[in-house]
Formats: C-alpha cells, structure tokens, sequence
C-alpha cells in the first residue's frame, strides 16, 4: 500500500482547467486526478477517492518560483526606467505638501477661492519657471479635497 501524501503536491492543469475559463458557467469546484509529489517526475493518479480530491480555486496555489521563472521568461519582472515621460509642468506634489503644512497650522480657507489664491500664490513665489497655473486648472485639483473638507466640517 502506498503512504498517504500530505502538503504541497503539483496538479496537472488539465485538472484544474475549466476552473479557469474565461467564457461561460465556471465551476466553484474541481476533481484533481494527477499530482506529482515534490521532487518526483512521474504523475501519480489518484484513486482514493475514487472520483478524484474536490478542490476550490483557494486550495490552488502557485509557487512562488514558478511565478518568477514565469516573469523571467517573459520579460515581465523588468521596472521601467523613472526617469521615462516628460517632466511635470508644475511642482504639484510640493505645493500640496506646503498646503497641507499651512492647512495644519492655519486651518481650511474659509473659501474655495482663497485656497486657490493661496495655491497661485504658492507657484507664484516658488516656480522656477515662474509659471503659475490657471485658475481653472487649480480648481479641477482642488474640488475633490474641498467637498471633502466641507463634508466633514
């Protein structure tokens, strides 16, 4: 008699296939028959239970190995360059950060127009372009955070 398996065995993908379909009724479940014990070569088939080992797509998992040979082979690990684009037209992350601060130690403008004031001032005394953005353009940034703070006001 041949000793119970336990733990991480690979399952043949035929198995498993339908599980992954893109197209139709998928089923929740699915019979495992084949596996291959670590290390083993063979498939092995499965006979007790006799109609094979009910698995979920939670009992399935893929080794972390696999996923990196994966990616390797298809040249998907690699990181694009940063420096990749054209380089922003205006320092948006630092005058919301200089905001923020001001906000911190000042409080929300009592207006949506003063904060936008507040924002060209902002451009206006540390753009090293000297090109402050439009009013309009400040405003389509601002808004989400503005209704945010009138919300909870």
């Amino acid at each position: 008699m041949t000793p119970p398996l336990e733990g991480l065995v690979a399952v043949s993908v035929m198995d498993v296939l339908p599980m992954f379909r893109r197209y139709g009724t998928i089923p929740v479940t699915g019979r495992i028959h084949h596996i291959r014990p670590p290390g083993a070569t063979d498939w092995s088939f499965v006979t007790d239970p006799e109609e094979g080992i009910e698995v979920t797509l939670a009992d399935l998992m893929i080794r972390g190995e696999e996923v990196i040979r994966f990616e390797d082979q298809h040249d998907l690990s690699r990181r694009p360059a940063s420096d990749i684009g054209t380089t922003p037209r205006y320092a948006w992350d630092d005058a919301f950060l200089a905001e923020m601060l001001r906000i911190h130690e000042q409080g929300v403008p009592a207006t949506q127009a003063e904060w936008i004031g507040r924002i060209q001032e902002w451009f206006a005394m540390n753009s090293k372009s000297g090109e402050v953005p439009d009013e309009r353009t400040i405003r389509r940034r601002l808004t989400p955070a503005w209704k945010s703070l009138q919300i909870s006001a």
